[in-house]
């Protein structure tokens, strides 16, 4: 995320999976695995039962309860108080819970606060098995059951956005543009033979692909972070040099383009015009 590090390097680490900020997550499980181990090397203290130590130490929780209060209470309020404060203040008092069972190195009691509540509220959810009926039973995946061989070349995928590229790949089919996490910088400077535009395409991206109705270079440009814009002529010659050999659309091209295609399958209903290079 923060280092120009090498691809090679990138690969080692699976970056090359994901976007930079979807690390996120993963400096997330970091800071998990921190908490584990340290709290595994925690020892609780003999300072007799807890409500002892409520009496004793009421003033500091009181404190952090308060401080976690106020800032739980100011995030509700940027969210314009989407949630009740009896709620805010029950969020309060648990996290307050928590560290006073860290502070005591009660770890099985830390351990159960921490997973049954999480149990009980997800136990039920299962996030595998939902939703790939509209790519598994999706007329381009029957089309690829009939014909393995569209799998045998390189797609380009002209939209307006990054769905459909998206639910291409999804089907099985290899791509040339879509979510290229280390863009393809030698393929793509046969399009940019001057570098006038390698400052935008050596970058993580959605890699979008316009038509360009005129024969000629092609143009590249970033309307947004984490988005490149490619716009190519579906007949210009280099794109069958790197292996293209199927293009698609999001509408039906122009005519004078239409006609120098091979239809292989249209869905006017779900926007896809797929064709292969003369």
């Amino acid at each position: 995320m923060l280092l120009p590090i090498p691809a090679a390097v990138g690969k080692l680490l699976l970056l090359d999976k994901v976007i930079p900020h979807r690390c996120l997550p993963t400096l997330g499980l970091i800071n998990i695995a921190i908490v584990v181990m340290s709290v595994s090397t925690m020892r609780r203290k003999q300072a007799g039962p807890a409500f002892t130590l409520w009496r004793k130490e009421f003033a500091p929780y009181f404190g952090i309860f308060i401080l976690l209060l106020s800032a739980f209470a100011y995030m509700n309020s940027v969210y314009h108080h989407f949630f009740p404060f009896f709620e805010v203040a029950i969020a309060a008092a648990y996290v307050t819970f928590l560290v006073f069972c860290l502070r005591n190195g009660w770890k099985q009691l830390l351990a159960a606060a921490l997973l049954l509540p999480a149990a009980a509220t997800t136990a039920l959810v299962n996030p595998v098995d939902r939703g790939f009926d509209v790519i598994l039973k999706s007329s381009l995946s029957a089309l690829i059951k009939q014909q393995p061989d569209l799998k045998d070349g390189r797609w380009l995928v002209f939209s307006s956005w990054v769905y459909l590229p998206g639910f291409f790949s999804t089907c099985g089919l290899d791509l040339v543009n879509g979510l290229k996490i280390i863009p393809a910088l030698d393929e793509l400077a046969r399009f940019d033979p001057a570098g006038e535009y390698a400052s935008i395409t050596n970058q993580s991206c959605y890699l979008v692909a316009h038509v360009r109705p005129e024969m000629g270079p092609s143009e590249f440009e970033s309307p947004s972070i984490g988005v490149v814009v490619w716009k190519v002529n579906p007949l210009d010659p280099k794109l069958k040099e790197i292996g293209i050999k199927y293009v698609a659309f999001d509408s039906p091209p122009d005519s004078s383009i239409r006609e120098k295609l091979k239809l292989i399958f249209k869905e006017e209903s779900g926007g896809i015009w797929a064709y292969e290079l003369p």
